[in-house]
């Protein structure tokens, strides 16, 4: 005949450990990621141009469609 299960304790399941490493890691992780974030925005480059902005005619000049 089948034996019933046996039933565990919350802490006999577990083995009776109960470190928070995961909450550790996961925490330690989050705080890695928004400092590379922030360390890359930092160090992006900024919106700013040197030189031309367009690649128009320069001021002054004229156009006669079809220049060889």
């Amino acid at each position: 005949m089948a034996e019933d299960p046996e039933v565990l304790t919350t802490t006999e399941a577990r083995g009776g450990t109960g470190n928070n490493v995961v909450r550790y890691v996961l925490f330690i992780s989050v705080l890695l990621a928004i400092g590379a974030m922030v360390w890359t925005f930092v160090l992006s480059p900024k919106g700013e141009q040197q030189g031309a902005t367009s690649t128009g005619p320069v001021d002054g000049a004229t156009t006669t469609g079809n220049s060889q």
